[in-house]
């Protein structure tokens, strides 16, 4: 199917509020193309480029994005839960209050993103660069983030109750008025971390490397 086919079945679903059902986009170059508040089940983009895209308000649970190009993608308000973005491409992007329970986001560049109060709840980032990305207010309970460099990420005021930092990288992350109850920072790198008001009850953290 060609591109312009695609855009034209995806545009005509939203224009009917309808949901499309088990699309193929991958390897499909989609750039900056607008797909506010699509609904999609089983969509399948691997590969796929969506450069600096809309969609923005999105229901694409259980999305496959592996290996695309969402570089600058707008999915505020979208509900991505379930969905995997594995060695995925996702500089600049835009997560603003999304929904991303439950997925899979290993070895995926997520530098300088933009998570602010989005639910991340149970999702895995192992390995993913997520340098100077802005996750405040976010809700990251029991979240995976081993491996996960997070130089000057600001973390200020989210719930990371249970989340793992095992041989993360958090040089000069700003953690102020988090919760990390029962966190696991093992073997994690904190020099310049600001601790000012977060939480740390039960959480663990090598012997003398504690806040004090």
């Amino acid at each position: 199917m060609s591109k312009s086919s695609i855009l034209e079945q995806l545009h005509q679903a939203i224009g009917l509020k309808q949901t499309v059902q088990d699309v193929d986009l991958s390897g499909v170059d989609l750039r900056r193309v607008d797909l506010t508040e699509l609904v999609a089940e089983g969509l399948l983009a691997r590969g796929t480029r969506f450069d600096y895209a809309l969609l923005t308000q999105a229901q694409l649970i259980e999305a496959d994005f592996s290996e695309a190009n969402l570089d600058g993608v707008h999915l505020a308000n979208a509900n991505v839960g379930l969905a995997t973005f594995d060695r995925a491409s996702m500089r600049e992007i835009c997560l603003e209050h999304a929904i991303f329970i439950n997925g899979y986001c290993k070895d995926a560049n997520l530098e300088d993103a933009d998570l602010t109060g989005a639910d991340l709840e149970g999702s895995l980032f192992f390995g993913s660069r997520l340098n100077r990305a802005m996750l405040r207010n976010v809700k990251a309970d029991d979240t995976g983030f081993n491996r996960v460099q997070m130089v000057q990420a600001d973390l200020r005021g989210g719930s990371f109750v249970k989340a793992t930092f095992n041989k993360a990288d958090l040089t000069q992350a700003n953690l102020s008025g988090g919760d990390f109850s029962e966190a696991d920072f093992r073997e994690a790198k904190l020099e310049g971390v600001n601790w000012d008001g977060a939480k740390l009850t039960d959480a663990l953290f090598d012997s003398g490397a504690a806040p004090r």
